[in-house]
C-alpha cells in the first residue's frame, strides 16, 4: 500500500532537483520545491497570493498547477489521456453487465 508523502526539495531549480520533483509528483507525491535562481522557480510572492487566492475559494480546488511550466506539462498529460480514452473508449464501454444475460444464467 502506497500513502501520498510532501517532499520538499532543494535545489529544485535545475539539475537533478528537478528530476526529483517531476518523479515525486509523477509518483503522486505532493511536492514543495526551491531554488536559488528566481528565473527558474517563479517568483514566491506571486506564489503566495495565488494559493491564499485559491485556499479562500469554497469549495477549494483538490489541486492547483502552479507555474506556466506546470501548466504546459499538465496539458500533455491531459491531451494523452483524452487520446487513450478515445482509442479504447468502444472496447472500455463494452465491458457493462448485459441485465438480460445475467438473468439467463
Amino acid at each position: 500500500m502506497s500513502s501520498k508523502k510532501v517532499w520538499f526539495i532543494t535545489g529544485a531549480g535545475r539539475g537533478m532537483g528537478v528530476d526529483f520533483a517531476k518523479a515525486a509528483v509523477a509518483a503522486g507525491h505532493a511536492v514543495v520545491a526551491t531554488g536559488r535562481d528566481r528565473s527558474a522557480v517563479g517568483d514566491p510572492a506571486k506564489l503566495a497570493r495565488a494559493l491564499i487566492t485559491i485556499a479562500s475559494q469554497e469549495p477549494p480546488p483538490r489541486r492547483f498547477i502552479a507555474g506556466a511550466d506546470a501548466v504546459a506539462t499538465a496539458e500533455q498529460v491531459a491531451a494523452g489521456l483524452r487520446a487513450q480514452t478515445e482509442a479504447y473508449r468502444a472496447l472500455s464501454s463494452s465491458l457493462a453487465l448485459d441485465p438480460e444475460a445475467a438473468r439467463a444464467k
